[in-house]
């Protein structure tokens, strides 16, 4: 119990910081990619993750979850988007007492990606003049280490770089996080700031803020069913009006394990939902699914999300621990 209040200070210490952020009141542009569900796993969840233990994908959304991978690790993940868009993330885990003797805790590496093709250029009557592309990349350096017995933080920077035809942008980021499991580990509670950070440059192009995100989550595995249930606020940091506009933050998730092998999951995020209603159409926009298969040292999550009112998004991960 001393453990859980003294978590408990943490999160609070946090919110306060958070809450000093100013709140977002008009969508990001520049670096909107960074709004977007990271992991497979995650993703299938409806972004109910930031409470989740054991995945180098899973990390993403809280850096704390990094003490939860007790082996070295590599995720390789790709997502095909609507039209010609394709993203993905790679990312490795090692321990850091590898590097440093008198260090622990866990680090990891990796970029995060989101390429838009190629585009036609035309001048004013329409005559071709070639073709130009769009892009953005996230490399990031991340490190987690435990506070107590069950109680762990974890920290992230990230360089990230746009570009667009002839328009280039760069930031720098940080994501934070804490992770508490309960003795027993059937109930885990997480809290994260993601994002945090300040443009450094813009080459014709508008200058504006890093789309702050904060979440708080709970996982929980009910005794006796072969289910892991999961419950955060997402998305804290963007202005609302009323308390009442929370409701439109939640995301819900299950997991259900078939032996141990197959995990079946489905997810509902109501933010997404309401952002990408269509004329007071709503389709199956904020719902989402997937399927894992964990054997030996493998792991393959595939997961496809409701985006818009007739449009699926597809997203393979493929992870390895030895």
């Amino acid at each position: 119990m001393q453990r859980f209040r003294r978590f408990l200070v943490a999160c609070w210490m946090v919110l306060v910081v958070a809450g000093s952020l100013t709140a977002q009141t008009s969508p990001p542009v520049f670096y909107a990619f960074l709004r977007t569900e990271s992991g497979t796993r995650g993703a299938a969840l409806g972004g109910a993750a930031v409470a989740l233990t054991g995945n180098v994908e899973d990390s993403f959304y809280n850096p704390a979850i990094l003490s939860t991978v007790s082996q070295k690790a590599v995720q390789f993940t790709f997502e095909k988007h609507l039209l010609d868009m394709n993203a993905g993330l790679v990312a490795a885990t090692f321990p850091v007492q590898e590097l440093f003797s008198t260090v622990s805790g866990i680090a990891d590496v990796g970029v995060q990606y989101v390429d838009y093709g190629a585009f036609e250029r035309s001048d004013a009557t329409g005559n071709p003049l070639g073709s130009f592309r769009a892009s953005h990349l996230a490399l990031h350096l991340g490190y987690s280490n435990e506070v107590d017995t069950l109680f762990y933080y974890g920290a992230r920077l990230k360089f990230i770089a746009s570009t667009l035809e002839r328009y280039a942008a760069t930031a720098i980021a940080v994501d934070v996080g804490l992770l508490y499991l309960f003795p027993g580990h059937r109930t885990t509670v997480g809290l994260a700031i993601r994002n945090a950070g300040t443009q450094l440059s813009a080459t014709g192009a508008v200058e504006e803020s890093l789309p702050i995100d904060v979440r708080i989550g709970l996982s929980h595995k009910p005794r006796g069913l072969p289910l892991l249930l999961n419950v955060a606020l997402v998305q804290l940091a963007d202005a609302y009006q009323k308390f009442s506009d929370l409701f439109d933050r939640i995301a819900i998730g299950g997991e259900w394990y078939f032996g141990k092998v197959v995990r079946l999951r489905i997810g509902y995020n109501q933010f997404r939902r309401v952002n990408m209603r269509l004329e007071h159409r709503s389709g199956w926009s904020g719902f989402s699914g997937g399927l894992g298969i964990q054997w030996d040292r493998y792991r393959i999550d595939y997961a496809v999300l409701a985006f818009g009112v007739q449009s699926f998004i597809h997203r393979l991960g493929v992870g390895i621990q030895w």
